[in-house]
């Protein structure tokens, strides 16, 4: 499985090249059929055959580079961690609830097992570059793609969430500000409960007490959303909002 990190972009280029010499190697078909090909393309034979030739080496020598990935995987990649399965797991209520989704561009490096299955975090992600947002210019930009996740739908943001399992909760209310108001996003602070009573303290802040009078800002206990996982075949937005608590002043 290819790291699907914004940095390398080494999906992108590989992923697009295996792509491109797959269609190549259909367009001109086996050996039995370049008489035919050749015929039907109006070339030679000759540059069937040496087409053919370059492309089936390019597939080779693209193929040892994804096993090389898989080789060094433990090299490449991050062990998981509880912040990386907290997002793929607001990932995977996301797309139950219809929306696209965003992973911060530093965290995506992250193995880890879900559903029986190992996958890199960033797999789970719908956009690996700036997705087109209501009113988000590159300058925003640069601040909203180190949100852990957001929730994408219309080309508005309408949750974004931060996780933070030990460290400030300045940044995260930084990040989350820069998102346009009439994206009418709900910024969610997810956080484990015995963390609460630090974020309530942190909120006296003059920052963040400025950022959480304009409203829309919410906190997800890490329990809460576990349990809400579990227990939800069938998710439906309503019954996401129930579990969300809103951060007052």
């Amino acid at each position: 499985m290819w790291a699907k990190k914004e940095e390398s972009e080494l999906e992108s280029r590989l992923g697009k090249r295996l792509s491109k010499l797959l269609k190549t190697l259909d367009i001109y078909g086996e050996t039995g059929d370049i008489k035919k090909t050749a015929e039907t393309l109006g070339i030679t034979e000759e540059t069937v055959e040496r087409r053919l030739l370059v492309a089936a080496e390019e597939f080779e020598n693209a193929t040892k580079w994804v096993e090389k990935v898989d080789k060094y995987r433990h090299v490449l990649f991050r062990k998981e961690s509880p912040h990386s399965r907290k997002i793929a797991l607001l990932c995977k209520i996301g797309k139950a609830l219809g929306y696209k989704t965003w992973i911060a561009s530093n965290e995506r490096s992250y193995l880890l097992h879900l559903d029986d299955r190992e996958l890199v975090l960033g797999d789970l992600s719908d956009f690996w570059r700036k997705p087109k947002l209501l009113g988000v210019d590159i300058q925003t930009w640069n601040f909203l793609k180190f949100i852990d996740t957001m929730w994408i739908r219309n080309q508005r943001i309408h949750y974004a969430f931060e996780i933070e399992t030990t460290t400030s909760f300045t940044k995260a209310f930084d990040r989350c500000s820069n998102i346009p108001t009439k994206h009418h996003a709900a910024k969610v602070i997810v956080i484990p409960r015995k963390r609460k009573r630090l974020l309530v303290h942190s909120v006296k802040s003059n920052l963040i007490l400025h950022e959480i009078e304009k409203g829309n800002w919410y906190l997800l206990d890490f329990r809460a959303l576990e349990s809400f996982a579990k227990s939800n075949t069938r998710m439906d937005i309503p019954d996401f909002t129930d579990i969300l608590e809103r951060i007052c002043t």
